[in-house]
């Protein structure tokens, strides 16, 4: 019931606010109504998968995890293992991804979404884990060459007691692996690797017009050092 009065909402409220700008765009151009054929091909072209959400759809599957963490830059980085299930939700829209594993001598889990934004045109995410309570976002852009992801990333500092903007990457090693890498801004303009992620598949992607209803569940976790 709560669902069906969300959607009806939501779409009562989208109704509204097009019908809103349409009379706005009416009144300050003095001119005809706007062309409905042209307004349902811009809706169209901004709510249907592209090849941005296709390239999105190569994460799906279950992934073992290997993290270092760095505390000191010049030691060693604290390894830990998990697992990863990632899969295209809401007709291949959006990749959600959930996390279970260990960090830092503690059981940890995270989910968290990514999308490509068709009417920014860049790519967007959020994440919420057992590290917080607050949800970190971030936005990014493609470079193609590379087949890496490179983010902008804003999460809150509990020791600085404020706000700070990262630098992430998110890169293909080949078809099977890829790495996240966190760097946190340093004082004189530098940045300092905190963190870096190899994710290793352990079951073959998921078309995005094949998307399962349920999450498969967790598989133990099997380090793969990152180059093997």
């Amino acid at each position: 019931m709560l669902n069906r009065l969300y959607t009806t909402t939501f779409a009562a409220l989208a109704l509204i606010t097009a019908a809103t700008l349409a009379g706005a765009r009416i009144a300050d151009d003095g001119g005809p109504d706007i062309d409905d054929l042209a307004a349902m091909k811009a809706m169209a072209a901004y709510s249907t998968p592209g090849a941005e959400q296709a390239w999105l759809a190569k994460f799906t599957g279950e992934w073992t995890t290997l993290v270092r963490h760095w505390d000191n830059p010049s030691a060693p980085p604290m390894e830990s293992s998990g697992m990863a299930v990632c899969a295209m939700e809401l007709g291949g829209r959006f990749l959600t991804t959930r996390v279970t594993g260990q960090f830092m001598g503690m059981p940890y889990e995270g989910m968290g979404s990514t999308a490509f934004d068709n009417g920014h045109r860049r790519f967007q995410y959020t994440w919420m884990d057992t590290m917080g309570t607050a949800i970190i976002t971030g936005q990014g852009t493609l470079e193609s060459a590379t087949d890496t992801l490179n983010w902008t990333t804003t999460m809150f500092d509990p020791v600085a007691n404020a706000d700070i903007a990262c630098r992430q990457t998110t890169e293909w090693i080949d078809s099977d692996r890829f790495v996240d890498t966190l760097f946190v801004p340093q004082a004189g303009g530098t940045e300092l690797k905190v963190m870096e992620i190899v994710y290793s598949r352990s079951t073959p992607a998921i078309p995005a017009t094949n998307v399962p209803t349920k999450l498969p569940a967790p598989k133990p976790a099997v380090p793969v050092e990152l180059g093997k």
